[in-house]
């Protein structure tokens, strides 16, 4: 509100809430005006979510300065990348600082993604139709988990398809019967579980049973996962 409109109406203003009202009324134009550019306000595709982030936030500010932070993770989520806005949701964000952290977190798992698909084209799979289908549709859940030495390791979650899975109902073999069956041979071999386990290939059939969504493109194991 200008000096010359505070003069105009100097006479008709008798309180100090009064004189609030007046300017939320006379605001109130700019303020609609920022609501709605932050209603449809969306991240660009080669727009970083730090610059959103902040884009975004100016314009919370702008249209309340005293907006709660469940209302600004809201409008922060609510124009977020696609290819984002499902992993930010899945881990909660409480603050917009929590936002941040876990949208950056989730930016860089995703270019790491994008980078891997074109380093190694040939492991881009493409099933006809009769291949996708399965018996039970099992979702897995893809996250790199940090591991005591600082680094990150790229894990997926199979435990649906455990859960679906037939165990094998025969116990174990003694160890004396085993060390019987090699009464006469001279050469042993042996299989290094430790070192050699990606080494162990997959039935063609069981590897659709493997497969991971990774930056759009449909991925599978061709060894043992």
């Amino acid at each position: 509100m200008s000096a010359d409109t505070i003069r105009f109406n100097k006479l008709t203003i008798p309180d100090w809430s009064s004189f609030q009202i007046a300017i939320v009324k006379t605001d109130q134009p700019s303020i609609h005006r920022a609501l709605l550019k932050m209603e449809h306000w969306h991240q660009l595709p080669s727009e970083s979510v730090m610059k959103y982030y902040y884009d975004k936030l100016h314009l919370c500010v702008q249209a309340d300065s005293n907006m709660s932070s469940s209302m600004i993770i809201h409008y922060l989520i609510k124009g977020l990348n696609d290819s984002l806005l499902p992993h930010v949701i899945f881990r909660h964000p409480a603050t917009a600082n929590d936002f941040l952290y876990i949208a950056q977190d989730e930016e860089t798992i995703l270019l790491a993604l994008n980078y891997l698909s074109y380093a190694l084209p040939n492991a881009r799979i493409r099933y006809p139709n009769e291949d996708m289908h399965m018996d039970h549709q099992v979702n897995v859940v893809k996250r790199p988990i940090n591991k005591s030495d600082g680094f990150s390791r790229f894990c997926i979650d199979y435990s649906c398809l455990n859960f679906i899975t037939q165990k094998h109902v025969y116990s174990l073999p003694h160890i004396d019967d085993v060390i019987e069956r090699l009464n006469g041979s001279q050469i042993f071999s042996k299989l290094d579980l430790r070192g050699g386990y990606f080494h162990v290939p997959l039935e063609y059939k069981e590897r659709a049973k493997t497969a991971f969504i990774a930056s759009d493109v449909l991925w599978e194991f061709t060894t043992l996962p």
